[in-house]
């Protein structure tokens, strides 16, 4: 009887164990499927200008102020290809440089140093902007600051630059003014939302004017509609906003 007794006890025992096993399988089942089902609107970002680093005037080696003037360096984040599909690609971090010249007939090259990273190469002319620019795999995302060197390749006379970010300490970052972007037109996020998915990509750009800092925001559904955002860059507040299609 005793016999009996301990192996109904000892099988009694293994049920509870093995029920207890795969309740706390089931909590973690659980705990692990609702935080992969997290709703982040900021993991639709497709594009991300997140800092932008300005030097008006060479400091030497500018004989003519209107020779080279303006450089400007964009911090970019984005999808690659870069299409207005509605659908966030593959994202790659990039730099950007832009520089006025006379015209587009020299040939620039350009070096840049980013703590221990140096690097550049010849540069290129945009006619519809009419400046010169080049374009590298760099995050200069937190750079307050970059030496920049530019070379006319055909008097091998160089102008040096030192580009300074345009942020400051009240400047929001990317995320942040997605977010009071978000409390704001939380109709048209709701719209474009299913469950735990977006059905759209967002860009995001920092811009610079007149000492003054915004965000763009573009938001680009499915069907090419775009809801454009022009922000404050430093409370968030929505100043202009249009529509339009890039059909």
């Amino acid at each position: 009887m005793k016999k009996h007794f301990f192996r109904y006890a000892a099988s009694r025992h293994f049920i509870k164990s093995l029920f207890c096993a795969a309740f706390v399988c089931a909590c973690f089942f659980t705990l692990f499927s609702c935080a992969k089902k997290r709703f982040d609107l900021y993991d639709y970002v497709s594009e991300c200008r997140g800092n932008v680093l300005v030097a008006e005037t060479a400091e030497s080696g500018n004989e003519t102020a209107d020779e080279i003037s303006l450089l400007t360096v964009y911090s970019i984040e984005r999808e690659s290809p870069y299409l207005s599909d509605g659908a966030k690609g593959e994202m790659q971090k990039l730099t950007s440089f832009y520089f006025c010249a006379k015209d587009g007939s020299a040939v620039y090259s350009l070096k840049y140093e980013n703590g221990d990273i140096c690097g550049g190469g010849e540069a290129s002319y945009d006619d519809v902007k009419k400046q010169y620019y080049y374009t590298c795999p760099l995050n200069t995302a937190d750079a307050t600051s970059l030496h920049v060197e530019i070379t006319d390749e055909k008097s091998k006379r160089t102008y040096s630059f030192l580009a300074k970010s345009v942020k400051t300490e009240t400047t929001l970052s990317p995320r942040d003014v997605l977010a009071r972007l978000s409390e704001t037109e939380i109709e048209l996020i709701g719209s474009l939302r299913e469950e735990n998915v977006f059905l759209g990509e967002i860009r995001l750009r920092l811009i610079s004017s007149e000492g003054k800092n915004y965000y763009y925001a573009g938001i680009v559904d499915r069907k090419n509609n775009v809801r454009s955002f022009l922000l404050d860059g430093e409370t968030g507040k929505i100043l202009a906003k249009r529509e339009s299609n890039e059909d």
